[in-house]
């Protein structure tokens, strides 16, 4: 997915989303932080601030300060709360899994 305009933060969030919804990413992996804004050619600041915003919307845990990406059915578990049931778009992955 590509994002034309918006922040490094919105661009660093779509990469690792996208990264995680077609598996490069898989539950249990350990980000680096580091490794993988060399990766995506960018600085640390606005991939930790997309990290963050991946925390909330349940794709990543944060554990010891080290983000994780989550296991499906940890996916499916914040999803199946009544105050994320408006969510959708990521909802489809639990299943795909």
């Amino acid at each position: 997915m590509d994002i034309e305009g918006g922040s490094l933060s919105d661009k660093a969030y779509a990469k690792v989303r996208d990264m995680v919804v077609n598996r490069q990413l898989t539950g249990g992996d350990i980000l680096v932080e580091s490794r993988l804004a060399e990766t995506l050619d960018l600085t640390r600041t606005p991939l930790r601030e997309a990290l963050v915003r991946l925390e909330g919307a349940g794709l990543l845990i944060k554990k010891k300060g080290t983000f994780i990406c989550c296991t499906a059915s940890q996916r499916c578990r914040i999803f199946s709360k009544p105050e994320n049931s408006s969510v959708s778009g990521i909802q489809g992955s639990c299943s795909r899994r």
